[in-house]
């Protein structure tokens, strides 16, 4: 960071765009963990709660997706007017 002149500041900035990352990557854990006991269970359970957790895991899937394009042609457009 001290070679590369980015001041502390903008580094903070910086993480704190990283942090909707990062809830999507546990969500992910988490989503991915129900649905691997969901697969091994043979009794009875709530479908309301399995449905939440697979319709959550495709939202944040598809948001993943929204947010991704979005920073991507920010990117292009960012390189095109340099």
């Amino acid at each position: 960071m001290g070679v590369s002149g980015v001041r502390f500041v903008g580094f903070l900035v910086a993480c704190t765009g990283l942090l909707p990352a990062f809830f999507l990557e546990v969500y992910f854990g988490y989503a991915s963990k129900h649905i691997a006991r969901m697969a091994s269970r043979n009794e009875l359970t709530v479908v309301m709660h399995d449905a939440l957790i697979i319709g959550g895991f495709i939202a944040a899937v598809l948001v993943m997706i929204f947010i991704s394009r979005i920073a991507r042609q920010a990117v292009e457009a960012a390189t095109v007017s340099d």
